[in-house]
């Protein structure tokens, strides 16, 4: 965020830790805490505002490879599994499919290879056709986003 002509920062010191201030945004719900923590909040906006960028561009990246699969593919999902995410391809058939396979392990390896991209921990399976109930095992139901019909 860049300074206005003319206007001064107001400066919390690490030194002055246990210092209390006070945050007193439009809403008027405001925020009291020590200067410690409101570094600590200010690395985590950080560390949020970086990964929801590079989510963002995952997120394109994964889209983009659907619609190139459309064809082989049922559905896509994104959801959250043992720690990471977890992009599952349902296969249109029940039949297993190499190449289906072979291009989701391409597309696994250029995600961890890009720069901008691996430092978020990626899972990828391919499942053949299944129902919803069978698809439900493999999904947190409080997060997932589905690609597809």
């Amino acid at each position: 965020m860049e300074l206005k002509a003319g206007q001064k920062p107001i400066r919390l010191h690490y030194n002055a830790a246990e210092q209390r201030v006070v945050v007193m945004p439009e809403d008027e719900n405001n925020f009291c805490m020590s200067v410690e923590e409101a570094i600590s909040a200010c690395r985590d906006r950080m560390k949020y505002s970086s990964f929801h960028s590079k989510f963002k561009q995952l997120l394109g990246t994964l889209a983009a490879w659907v619609d190139r699969h459309s064809e082989a593919i049922d559905k896509a999902v994104i959801t959250l599994r043992d720690g990471s995410i977890l992009f599952m391809v349902v296969n249109r058939t029940a039949s297993y499919d190499r190449e289906l396979e072979d291009d989701l392990t391409d597309l696994d390896l250029k995600i961890a290879r890009d720069d901008a991209l691996r430092a978020i921990r990626l899972d990828v399976m391919v499942l053949p056709n299944c129902d919803e109930e069978a698809l439900k095992a493999f999904i947190d139901p409080e997060l997932y986003l589905v690609y597809g019909h």
